[in-house]
C-alpha cells in the first residue's frame, strides 16, 4: 500500500517515473564519480558485451525508449526490475472479483456483482435480502445472489428475483363454475349467477335450494331447479307477481259467478248464498229456481245422459224418484244418496222426497212422480 516502507523503497526513492527516468540532482553519480545504485543508469549504457541491447536497457533496437505498462497505465523508458505484478504471481488474490495490479508491489480487487469489499479489501458475499427486494415473497440469500420464494397466488419470473401475480381466472379454467371469475392481487373471487351460491372453498358456485327457505311457495308446492325454483299452486290460488308464494284467487270477481245470489270468497275457494226460493245449481256457480222444469234422463253413464223421459220435470221430481237419473240442459247427474242436496231415508218409499215435495209442489205434480195406487187420484 502507498506509504509503506516497501512502497517508499520501491517507488519514491527510485529514479523511475510514469514517463521513464527521473533526473537526479547529482546526475546519478557518487562523490567518487561512480554510478549510484539508484541512479537508473547502467555503466555499460544498456549494451551487452557483444554490443546488443540488454533486455533491461529501456531502449528498443531502433534506439527509441521502450514502452511498457504497470497496472494498466502506460510507461516509457527502462522497465524497473523491482516492480512486481502480484496479480500474475498470485492468481487467487481476488476470489469473487478481478485483481487489478497497482504501481509497486500492490493490487486491488474489483468485486463481481453480488459481492462487496470487506474491511480487508477482499470480496465477500453481499446479502441482498437486507434491502427486502422480494415484494409478495420471502428473500433467500445465496452465494453472490438471491432468489424469491413467492407467496401463494404469486409466481417468480424467469430470473427468480421478482414475484408477480398469478391470474387464476386465466390459468385455471375449472374455477367459478356457474359464475364469473374476478382476478385479485394474489387471489381471485367468484361472482355467482342468480340462484347459485359459493361453495365452502370459494372456488365454484353451487345451486341454491330456494325451497329450503321458510314459507317458500306458501299455499303451494316448491320444486327446486338448477339455479332456480318454481311454485305449483293449490286450486283456488295463483302465483304472486314475485313468484315466491301463492295467493288466494278471489273467484267472486269472476263475471257471472253466483248469478241470482251472493258470492262469498273463502281461502282458496268461494261459496254462493242463494235467496229463498232459489238453490245452488249442480255446478255450484249459480242459484236456480227450484220450480224450474227440464228434461229428466233415466240414466247417466260415462259422462253421457241417456233415456230421456217424456215431459218436463222439476229437479226434485226427477232426482227423488231415482238417484241414478240425470237432469237439466246441459244434463248433470242427480245428487247421490245422503248428499247435501237430497237425503233419502227410505229408498223404497221415497219418504224424504215426498215430504220435500209436499212443501213445494201441488198434488198434480206429485201424481206425475208417485202415481196413486188402484188408479185413484189424490185430491188436494
Amino acid at each position: 500500500m502507498r506509504g509503506t516502507d516497501e512502497y517508499i523503497k520501491l517507488c519514491v526513492e527510485s529514479s523511475w517515473t510514469d514517463g521513464g527516468l527521473r533526473p537526479r540532482p547529482d546526475g546519478g553519480l557518487r562523490p567518487d564519480g561512480g554510478l549510484r545504485p539508484d541512479s537508473g543508469l547502467r555503466p555499460d549504457g544498456g549494451l551487452q558485451p557483444d554490443g546488443g541491447l540488454r533486455p533491461d536497457s529501456g531502449l528498443r533496437p531502433d534506439g527509441r525508449p521502450d514502452y511498457w505498462t504497470n497496472g494498466g497505465r502506460p510507461h516509457l523508458g527502462p522497465r524497473p526490475l523491482n516492480v512486481t505484478d502480484y496479480c500474475q504471481i498470485y492468481r487467487n488474490l481476488c476470489l469473487y472479483g478481478q485483481c487489478i495490479p497497482l504501481q509497486g508491489p500492490s493490487y486491488r480487487c474489483e468485486c463481481y456483482m453480488g459481492y462487496k469489499l470487506d474491511a480487508r479489501g477482499e470480496c465477500v458475499d453481499a446479502d441482498e435480502c437486507i434491502s427486502n427486494p422480494c415484494m409478495h415473497g420471502k428473500c433467500e440469500n445465496t452465494q453472490g445472489s438471491y432468489f424469491c420464494r413467492c407467496d401463494p397466488g404469486f409466481q417468480s419470473t424467469a430470473t427468480k428475483i421478482t414475484c408477480v401475480d398469478i391470474d387464476e381466472c386465466v390459468q385455471n379454467g375449472q374455477i367459478c363454475k356457474y359464475g364469473r371469475c374476478v382476478n385479485t392481487e394474489g387471489s381471485f373471487q367468484c361472482i355467482c349467477n342468480a340462484g347459485f351460491q359459493l361453495t365452502p372453498d370459494g372456488k365454484n358456485c353451487m345451486d341454491q335450494d330456494e325451497c329450503s327457505q321458510k314459507n317458500m311457495c306458501m299455499n303451494g308446492m316448491c320444486i327446486n331447479e338448477d339455479g332456480s325454483f318454481k311454485c305449483i299452486c293449490k286450486p283456488g290460488f295463483e302465483l304472486a307477481s314475485h313468484g315466491r308464494v301463492c295467493i288466494d284467487i278471489d273467484e267472486c270477481h269472476t263475471p257471472g259467478i253466483c248469478m241470482n245470489g251472493r258470492c262469498v270468497n273463502t281461502d282458496g275457494s268461494y261459496r254462493c248464498e242463494c235467496p229463498p226460493g232459489l238453490a245452488i245449481g249442480l255446478d255450484g256457480r249459480v242459484c236456480v229456481d227450484t220450480h224450474m222444469r227440464s228434461t229428466c234422463y233415466g240414466g247417466y253413464k260415462r259422462g253421457q245422459c241417456d233415456r230421456p223421459l217424456p215431459g218436463a220435470f222439476t229437479k226434485s221430481h226427477c232426482c227423488c224418484a231415482n238417484t241414478d237419473h240425470a237432469f237439466g240442459e246441459p244434463c248433470q247427474p242427480c245428487p247421490a244418496i245422503n248428499s247435501g242436496y237430497n237425503k233419502v231415508a227410505n229408498a223404497s218409499l221415497h219418504l224424504n222426497c215426498l215430504v220435500r215435495a209436499l212443501e213445494i209442489y201441488t198434488i198434480h205434480d206429485l201424481e206425475e212422480v208417485f202415481p196413486p195406487r188402484g188408479g185413484n187420484n189424490v185430491q188436494a
